[in-house]
Order: C-alpha cells, then structure tokens, then sequence
C-alpha cells in the first residue's frame, strides 16, 4: 500500500515536471519569436534609417547647391542702400576715383550701382592730367545732379597747355548752371577761368573760392555769382 502511494506521487510529480518543461519550451518558443519579430522590426529600421541617411544627405546637397547659388547677402540690398553704402566709402569727395575703382571691380551689379548713380560723378575736376574723354564721359553720367567743379591747373605756359585748358573749360561751360560749387586752388590760369564764368548765369553757385598765385584777378560779376551766399 504504502508503494501504491509513492507510485502515485512519483507520476504526479512526474506530471506536474513534464508541464512545467512544456511551458517552459512554450515560452522559450514565444521568446524566439519576439527575438525573430524584433530582428526583423531592427533590420528594417536599419533599413529606413540607411534611406533616410541618403535622401538627408541627397537634401543637403541641393540645398547647399542652392545656397552657392544664392547671390552674396549685400547684393540682395536694394539698389538705394547699396549706393549709400558705397558713399560712405568715400572718404573725400574731391577724390572718389580710387574708392570707386576698386568697388567696381568687385562685380557687376556694384559697377552698375556707381554707373548710374549721378551722385558718384558730380566731382569734376580740371587739370592738366585730365583727359577729354574722361570729363565728358563723367559729365554725362553726373546726369542733372550739381557739380563741384575744381580747377587746379598748373601747368608750364605753351600753346598746347592753354589749348587745352580751353577745351577743358569749353566742356564745362554748356553745364554752369548745374554748376555748385567753383574751386580755383593755385591755378596759373586764374584769370581766364574768371572771364569765362563773369559771362555766365550760376544760378545753383552755393560755393565760390579762389586761391590763386596770380597777382592781379579780374574783379567778379555780382549779377553773375549772386546766389554765393
């Protein structure tokens, strides 16, 4: 009897170990296939990641094509402040030209801005190493805007240096009525200078000196020069 009860007890226990074994397989499968799942969930995210790595990099590129591309930020200014710009850059207004040169060999668009800006050529400047060409060249740039007209010629008397003194000043004479302001400084040719604008109306005259080496200068017309204050 007492075996019987042993018997019994050994296959019970027997029993309960073959299905704690089942689970267990039960469960070891169940872990196997979240393992799969999760594999195969982790390869595609690799995969996606992979993809969007190259369409990141593939949108980074044009949009640093793009940006290449994209005009320097000064050059999106509007055309009125990149010209202001430009004229703080210049120093004395006597002597625009160096600044002016090297602005304009920048680019295209900054040479454009200071050949159409009538303010950058209203410095005109008579002496005995201007060109011909030059003055009315600038002269026609300078548009409408007022000139400050500086006569500094000195210059070995000859024939060919008054002859061309004349042209010069014949230039300018069809502009005097724009003319702002009149600058002699030292000119060996004071005089002249002085009976050309004695015949002229200088109705936007707002500045008149002369510092001249000549020892005698004709005597200025007040009806002529009235608007210097």
């Amino acid at each position: 009897m007492f075996s019987l009860h042993l018997l019994l007890a050994a296959g019970i226990h027997s029993i309960d170990t073959m299905n704690e074994l089942n689970k267990a397989w039960f469960d070891l499968d169940l872990l196997a296939n979240k393992e799969k799942d999760l594999l195969e969930t982790l390869l595609h995210t690799c995969k996606a990641i992979k993809a969007n790595c190259k369409a990141f990099d593939a949108q980074k590129a044009k949009i640093d094509e793009l940006v290449s591309k994209r005009p320097p930020a000064i050059n999106r200014l509007p055309t009125e402040l990149l010209s202001r710009i430009f004229t703080l850059c210049i120093r004395d207004r006597k002597f625009p030209e160096e600044p002016l040169h090297r602005i304009v060999g920048v680019s295209r668009r900054w040479r454009d801005t200071v050949l159409n800006d009538a303010s950058f050529w209203t410095s005109i400047k008579v002496t005995r190493t201007q060109k011909v060409s030059l003055l009315k060249a600038q002269l026609k740039r300078s548009g409408s805007a007022p000139l400050d007209i500086w006569v500094d010629y000195l210059e070995p008397y000859s024939l060919e240096s008054l002859s061309k003194f004349h042209e010069l000043l014949d230039i300018l004479v069809p502009h005097a009525e724009r003319w702002h302001a009149l600058i002699i400084c030292g000119s060996s040719n004071t005089e002249l200078v002085i009976q050309k604008i004695n015949i002229l109306r200088l109705p936007s005259l707002k500045r008149l000196s002369i510092r001249a080496y000549s020892a005698s200068v004709p005597a200025l017309s007040p009806t002529r020069v009235r608007s210097v204050p």
